[in-house]
């Protein structure tokens, strides 16, 4: 195809979203006109008429109804004869915010429900789903955004990885929300819902799986949805009790603020007891594999106290214990025992 097209980035205004481009190289004497596509989420949501170009310039602005991601493709025709077929970059439109968000992971993209939930996902020829929550980074500590966490651990394990960024508008909420509105957790469970179905990937079949804070929202999810295998590494159980005992920084106090709102007294309850609300609730309890360090007190006050119960009821799990204090130190023993536990379960699917 002869002649270019320039496309830059979109830019929003309220929650219409614009387009500009530039056709380069251009013949004077020729007539050139162009006509576009407007794709939400992978579908084509609108299709214009061709009109003509006007000083090389082209203008696409499109009124957004819904969150979502929304890209241009562009076709440009000169003397009648197609010379352009190209797409725009995807603009992802948050109207809960108003803002265009940006995915800037590698393979990251955002899933668009209640709000706006960024993930990675890699698929693999398996039937089971493993969903990786994050715990709280250093780099929060410091006012950054979340971070993903294990990202590398499982490469080269032949299962589906999802790997869930805990990011409302840039601070942990524990994939729950604000206040109780569980905002956050509907569009989590709403994503996995979708790619386990799009891979025929039954409840049974999904593992959740993280540590300190990633472990608590991995064992809430396991017994709140009925999925088939949680792994957890050093969680919060009481995850007021522990999160305020960090709010000695101000950003993670900022965070914290945030999750419990006008509401301090009842949310510090509600969050200290959704754990064990949703075990003692659950009708269906998941295969539990926890890991621990003996002298953390995530093992001491939190864990171990979960467990007393589990043996009340007669639920068994397996539990892994090292001998560390340090909390920090989780990760280094979690991560491979999360390999081996997932290599260990993709071997009895595989019948190795």
């Amino acid at each position: 195809m002869n002649g270019q097209l320039r496309i830059n980035s979109p830019g929003l205004t309220g929650t219409t979203v614009t387009w500009t481009g530039e056709l380069l190289n251009i013949t004077d004497n020729a007539e050139y006109n162009y006509a576009y596509y407007v794709i939400v989420n992978n579908g084509i949501m609108y299709r214009s008429n061709y009109k003509m170009v006007k000083n090389s310039q082209l203008t696409v602005s499109f009124e957004t109804i819904e969150s979502g991601a929304y890209k241009i493709q562009f076709f440009v025709k000169r003397n009648g004869k197609l010379i352009i077929n190209k797409m725009s970059e995807t603009a992802y439109v948050d109207n809960h915010t108003g803002k265009l968000l940006e995915a800037k992971f590698y393979k990251e993209d955002i899933y668009f429900n209640d709000l706006a939930v960024k993930y990675v996902f890699h698929e693999a020829p398996s039937d089971h789903l493993v969903v990786i929550f994050p715990g709280i980074s250093t780099h929060e500590y410091k006012g950054k955004p979340p971070v993903y966490n294990y990202i590398r651990t499982l490469d080269g394990v032949a299962v589906n990885r999802l790997y869930i960024l805990d990011s409302y508008e840039d601070q942990f909420c524990f994939c729950l929300g604000r206040e109780g509105a569980r905002d956050y957790e509907r569009t989590v469970v709403a994503l996995i819902t979708k790619i386990a179905n799009e891979l025929n990937i039954s409840p049974n079949h999904i593992i959740t799986a993280g540590s300190s804070k990633g472990g608590s929202i991995a064992l809430y999810y396991a017994l709140t949805y009925s999925y088939g295998k949680t792994l957890v590494g050093n969680p919060q159980i009481y995850i007021s009790t522990c999160t305020e005992g960090l709010c000695k920084n101000k950003y993670v106090k900022a965070a914290y603020e945030k999750m419990v709102g006008n509401r301090p007294e009842q949310m510090h309850h509600h969050l200290n007891n959704i754990i064990k609300s949703r075990f003692l609730s659950c009708k269906k309890i998941p295969e539990m594999y926890f890991h621990a360090g003996r002298f953390d007190y995530h093992y001491t006050e939190h864990l171990k106290p979960f467990l007393d119960g589990c043996d009340a009821k007669k639920v068994p799990y397996m539990l892994d214990i090292a001998d560390y204090e340090d909390h920090s130190l989780t990760g280094t023993y979690f991560g491979p025992l999360m390999r081996q536990w997932v290599e260990e379960f993709v071997a009895g699917e595989t019948g190795e």
